[in-house]
Parts: structure tokens; sequence; C-alpha cells
């Protein structure tokens, strides 16, 4: 069964065949939030699950505003039962949320700690196999009273095995002499600007899916069957969630990682 998905306009996300990876049902619900019809948010019609050949589908019908529908397949092979998997014992879609709440809390008690900090997305770590370094960026005020996020100066080492911090320490290329870091751009991320907020929800529960399916498989040194374009989206979705500048912090950390997914970008 084909995939389509709508044109929107926040995201540039483009149509592809083949069943959507999920591991939940609650991320198949998000992955229909994230990328809305151009009408308007689709509303659920019906859903069925079928197995076939050792795996199994879920197909959502879904109608927009303007009358179009579509069906979409996600590939629930990955699961049991009628919730789906769980990643550091809560849901994939909030997975993401509770490690850098957990590293949030790391940092605040082994200092010197900004009361900015304000962890962003982990990215494979080169020096530590199997666990992931998540970049402490600081939002605070510039001259002009406007909020931004600026450079970090220290990241937190955590496990991709249960998300508990592992050590902290400088960035790669800090320079404690340059102070403050450079401004990376404004606060919230300017595409996140106006966007409905059931489609910002379904962005960021989608982005926690794939962001730690392609994190954890590049820490790990795995593959999976969707990881090809799952790739193309974690970029596509960063470029909604994150500030510009932060792709510099996040290549110094890892360029090989970083490399691999702009290779992927639409």
């Amino acid at each position: 069964m084909s995939e389509q998905v709508g044109e929107p306009e926040t995201t540039g996300w483009q149509r592809r065949t083949g069943a959507i990876r999920v591991d939940s049902l609650r991320e198949a619900y998000a992955y229909v939030d994230a990328y809305p019809h151009v009408s308007g948010a689709w509303e659920l019609v019906s859903e069925s699950r079928s197995s076939r050949d050792g795996g199994a589908t879920l197909t959502i019908t879904v109608a927009a505003p303007d009358g179009d529908r579509l069906e979409l397949a996600f590939d629930v092979s990955g699961f049991s039962g009628a919730a789906g998997r769980q990643r550091f014992g809560v849901d994939p879609v909030t997975a993401l949320d509770e490690l850098l709440a957990g590293v949030a809390e790391y940092a605040a008690i082994n200092p010197p700690h900004h009361p900015g900090t304000l962890p962003r997305f982990p990215v494979p770590s080169r020096r530590y196999p199997g666990r992931a370094e998540v970049p402490l960026a600081i939002l605070a005020a510039g001259d002009d009273g406007l909020p931004g996020l600026y450079a970090p100066a220290r990241l937190v080492v955590v496990s991709l095995a249960d998300g508990k911090p592992y050590g902290i320490g400088d960035v790669p290329g800090f320079d404690p002499d340059i102070w403050p870091p450079e401004r990376l751009g404004g606060w919230p991320p300017d595409r996140t600007a106006g966007l409905p907020r059931r489609e910002l929800a379904g962005l960021v529960a989608r982005f926690n899916g794939v962001w730690l399916r392609v994190v954890d498989a590049a820490a790990s040194g795995t593959t999976y069957p969707s990881q090809t374009s799952e790739l193309r989206e974690a970029q596509t979705l960063l470029s909604v969630l994150d500030v510009g500048g932060m792709t510099s912090v996040y290549r110094r950390i890892n360029p090989g990682f970083w490399d691999r997914l702009q290779h992927h970008a639409d």
C-alpha cells in the first residue's frame, strides 16, 4: 500500500512509498497530526490491523477538511499488544522528553551551571561507544531584550540503554575565554511560529520516536529497514524544531553522524 502524506508548508516533507515505522499507537497518531493536509488537520475515519508474512500493518484512513481521504499504512511489526513498546519506561513519543529532563536535573547538580541551561538533542558519541552526548545550550535575553539560544559550553553523556546521565564535560572546541558564547538564533525556533498546537505536538512526538531510533542505530552500528527514510525525516523535523545555529554544535560532537544526516536531507 502506498503511503501518501500531505504537503505541509511547515516541513516540506515529501511523499514516499512503503509502510511508516512506528513503535506505538501514539506515534502513529502523532504522524497523522504532524503532516496535515493543505486544507487543515486530518480527522480519523477508521483503522484496522492485518498480519502477513510475519509482519503487522496498521491502516488508518483519514479525511481532510476539504473532503480528501487518505489511507496510511504503518509498520507495527516491532511491537505486540494494543499500545506499543516502551523506551526508558515510557511511550517512545515521550522518551526523548524524559531523557532531556534527566539531563537538565543532572546538569543542575554538577556545576558550573547556568540558570538558562537548555538541553538540546542527543547525538551519538564518538568517544563513548553506545552512548550519546547532549549539548547544554543557554537560553538568555540578548542586548535587544529578546530571548535567544546561545552556544553550549558543556554537554552530558547519556546511556541509550536507559536514558540516564553518565557524565558531564566541555563541548569540543569550547573556549572559556570567549564569553558570552555565540548566539545561535532566536527562541523559540522561527519555523515553529504560528504552527497550530496540534500540528506542533505531532511534530514533537514523531521527532521523539524517529530521532532516538536513528541515534540509537548510529551509536550501536546497526541498521533497520526504514533507516534511510527516517534519516531524511529526522533532518527535516530537526530543521523545524531547532535553531539553525545548533547544526554546527552537533557536527562538532560527531561529524560522521551529521554528514550522514545531511546526505539524506531533501
